[in-house]
Order: structure tokens, then sequence, then C-alpha cells
């Protein structure tokens, strides 16, 4: 009991000593615990939304995307190799009992290129049934 006496002595000297450091730590301290508050609010005031989002693509739907591609330096993004076909869907649905649809879909679209941007429109395309089996489970 005298030895935690003694640092706690200790301890408050060296605060008093050194007032402008302690301040400033107890700044960072309250700054630092701040920044994580607001981090973690923030993280809770996205999950909402982003939850709304996956939930009107369907909770019962899966997308498998293929590789990306890159042509002359420039990358195409996500999706756009074509490294997967029908009998891939063909052979999800035999391999996996619990796949109740798999649909192959295209993708693809003009690419523009202007002296600042380049841009793309993509189009997707699948077969229409696709839309009356989401949330139908």
């Amino acid at each position: 009991m005298k030895r935690f006496i003694w640092t706690m002595r200790i301890a408050f000297r060296a605060l008093k000593s050194n007032k402008l450091r302690s301040a400033l730590t107890m700044l960072g301290i309250v700054i630092g615990v701040a920044a994580v508050i607001a981090t973690a609010a923030i993280g809770s005031g996205a999950k909402q939304p982003i939850q709304e989002q996956i939930a009107s693509i369907g909770s019962n739907i899966i997308i498998v995307l293929p590789g990306s591609l890159t042509s002359s330096g420039l990358r195409m993004g996500t999706g756009n190799a074509i490294t997967l076909s029908e009998s891939d869907a063909r052979e999800l649905s035999a391999q996996c009992p619990d796949i109740s649809l798999a649909v192959p879909t295209v993708r693809g679209g003009p690419r523009s290129f202007t002296e600042t941007v380049i841009g793309q429109r993509l189009f997707w395309g699948q077969r229409p049934r696709t839309y009356t089996f989401a949330n139908s489970l």
C-alpha cells in the first residue's frame, strides 16, 4: 500500500510540473474517444440504407461476376472478362441442390472517350423470369 501511495504522489507531482503536456495529453485522449464514437455512429447510420439496398436486390439472390479485363493499360472493370458461360450456371445448379435458379446474364455497352473523361454505359440482359423469382422463396 505504501508503494501505491508513493507512486501516486510521483504521478501527481509530474502532472503538476508538466501542466501543458498533461492538458495536451488529456485533449488527445478526448479527441480520440470522440473520433471512435463518431466513427461508430457514422457506421451505424450507413448500415440501414445498405441493408435496404441489399434487401431490394433480393435476400435469396447471389450475383457471381467474372474477373476484370485490362486492355492497353485501361482496366475495364469487374465482370468484363468472359470467363463464365451458361454451362457454368447449369453446373452450379447441378452441384448445389440449394440453388433454385441460376440465370446467366450478359453485360456490355459502348465506351466513350473525351479529353478528360472515360465513360461507359452498361446494359444488362437476362431471362425475364429472374425478376419474378426474386424474394419468392
